[in-house]
């Protein structure tokens, strides 16, 4: 459906005359695809807003596991720092305020957090941004 409707959405904008140098739009791997396939000289880059939303349903699943409760305080600064890095936003939330324990290098936590954030989506994600 998403796909279907941005299709018809930039053949309104085509038939019109409109040029479109860059969409955004969510992670739809179809869309992605087709944006790809169809409007190669279109820069397609996603919003960070639901790039973080997953992320940070990673990270909270993450922090339900045995020995990765750590990582609970520390989701809410790691997203903000992911919006703070992708929009190169000034815009800082009180962490001066808020006591963490360390995550611990060699801990569970940090082992899944690596791979989360080192993944090959991720790799692929962040030049989207």
């Amino acid at each position: 459906m998403e796909k279907e409707e941005l299709i018809r959405g930039i053949n309104y904008f085509e038939q019109n005359r409109v040029l479109i140098g860059q969409i955004v739009t969510d992670k739809h791997l179809q869309v992605a695809k087709w944006l790809q396939e169809n409007l190669h000289k279109t820069i397609h880059s996603i919003d960070v807003w639901y790039f973080a939303k997953g992320l940070k349903k990673k990270f909270l699943a993450l922090s339900k596991e045995k020995e990765c409760e750590d990582l609970r305080d520390w989701i809410k600064s790691l997203v903000n720092h992911l919006h703070w890095v992708l929009s190169s936003t000034q815009e800082d939330e009180n962490h001066s305020t808020r006591r963490k324990r360390w995550l611990r290098p060699g801990t569970k936590v940090m082992e899944k957090l690596e791979l989360i954030v080192n993944s090959r989506q991720m790799k692929r994600d962040i030049p989207m941004f």
